[in-house]
């Protein structure tokens, strides 16, 4: 997916691309005769024959590859400046949003990565853990 490494989902944005996928697995695989009947294919059965890992697995992981490559930049890059929080500013009235560092940092602690900073700057390191967490992270 394109740029999906800037997205932050939110729960429902998160179940509506989980149904999607699935909805397309069932229409690529179809159905399963049993006797004189079609009973509708499991989600567990759909994501076993398509063997590759969910929507929303790919986007958490591209969103750490994303997180390192960020991190790695100069310290005066705006992206770098924006990720680290460096804007100065008010805050809309309210409860504050999750932001997409928030998200990501959740999704590195599903995973038990604690210490991402210094890990996201060996970059082979940080790419076998994007791609572990593609495989580890449930749907």
């Amino acid at each position: 997916m394109r740029d999906c490494e800037t997205w932050k989902l939110n729960v429902r944005e998160k179940e509506t691309l989980d149904i999607f996928e699935r909805k397309v697995l069932r229409r690529i695989y179809g159905g399963r005769k049993v006797g004189e009947m079609w009973p509708r294919r499991s989600n567990e059965e759909l994501m076993e024959m398509y063997g590759e890992p969910s929507i929303t697995n790919v986007i958490r992981s591209q969103r750490m590859r994303w997180l390192g490559h960020v991190v790695r930049l100069p310290n005066e890059r705006t992206t770098r400046i924006v990720l680290t929080g460096g804007i100065v500013g008010r805050r809309k009235r309210g409860k504050p949003q999750t932001g997409w560092l928030q998200k990501v940092e959740r999704d590195l602690e599903e995973i038990g990565i604690r210490d991402w900073r210094r890990r996201a700057r060996n970059k082979t390191e940080w790419r076998h853990i994007c791609n572990q967490a593609m495989d580890v992270l449930g749907p």
